[in-house]
């Protein structure tokens, strides 16, 4: 699994969200705040297929990724009534 990270601004933003719903390598993409525009999650079967998919986002913008090498904690599911948030007084 590889996380992507996306500088484009504008116009290449649409066209890259346009762009990427046509790819089944990626599994989520989620805007970020920060100096990246976006991130996502992709599946590829090897080094060469992430390669050239990656170099089709060079046209879009600044893609950057990283290569997770390790699950250290994977959760499915959130239960929002058990989350107990403390008063910003407590911290």
């Amino acid at each position: 699994m590889v996380f992507t990270r996306m500088v484009c601004d504008g116009e290449k933003y649409k066209q890259f969200l346009a762009h990427i719903n046509t790819l089944d390598a990626i599994r989520e993409c989620y805007h970020i705040t920060g100096s990246d525009a976006l991130i996502m999650k992709i599946l590829a079967k090897s080094i060469e297929e992430l390669n050239d998919l990656i170099m089709k986002f060079v046209s879009y913008g600044s893609p950057n990724s990283s290569v997770a090498i390790a699950d250290l904690l994977v959760r499915t599911g959130y239960d929002f009534e058990s989350v107990k948030v403390r008063a910003p007084e407590q911290y």
